[in-house]
């Protein structure tokens, strides 16, 4: 029994100079849903609500798949559309 006991590690236990970034999902759903509320407050039609999220998405995208790359280590990316399509049904949302 106090082996399962040592296995479980507790926050206390972690070490201060761990530099992993773990979050909850339901912070990123609270973020989301904050994101969502600002943009909904600020529109007056769906066109621009669409727009101003499409812009929130594109830009977190953009910054994800960067930190996809430099984690993998893969210098060459796919300029192309349909391509980079190809690349993230097929490999990044695995």
């Amino acid at each position: 029994m106090q082996s399962s006991a040592r296995l479980k590690s507790s926050t206390l236990d972690r070490s201060l100079q761990k530099t992993k970034g773990d979050a909850n999902l339901s912070t990123f759903a609270l973020l989301f849903s904050e994101m969502v509320q600002y943009s909904q407050n600020r529109v007056d039609n769906i066109n621009d609500l669409q727009n101003r999220l499409a812009d929130f998405g594109k830009h977190v995208g953009i910054r994800v798949l960067d930190l996809f790359f430099l984690r993998v280590g893969k210098d060459k990316r796919e300029i192309r559309l349909t391509p980079m399509l190809v690349f993230i049904q097929k490999v990044f949302w695995k």
